[in-house]
């Protein structure tokens, strides 16, 4: 999803949890939930415009966790490596 910013967004019966660059249509992670799974979230946190989380509460167990992760391909870890800023440096180093 390349959306700004984080939040919630509700369509018909769908639910777009979304989390992304703050002020570039860049990057960017979703999770999108229907009326059921909807109902059972009690929260989410939107990390980073790379990683979102969704807690849901469930009959058969006490809380379930959803973790939503970007990783880049190999040949978007190419062109990060030959970036000399910390972005590069970060997602090179400790993301692969």
């Amino acid at each position: 999803m390349r959306w700004t910013g984080s939040g919630r967004m509700t369509s018909d019966d769908r639910t777009v949890l979304y989390s992304g660059h703050e002020e570039h249509h860049v990057r960017g992670v979703g999770i999108v939930l229907n009326k059921k799974a909807a109902s059972a979230l009690i929260g989410r946190k939107p990390v980073s415009d790379r990683i979102i989380t969704a807690r849901f509460q469930l009959p058969q167990v006490k809380t379930t966790v959803i973790l939503q992760v970007h990783a880049p391909t190999e040949d978007a870890l190419t062109a990060l490596r030959c970036r000399s800023d910390f972005e590069g440096y970060y997602y090179y180093y400790y993301m692969r």
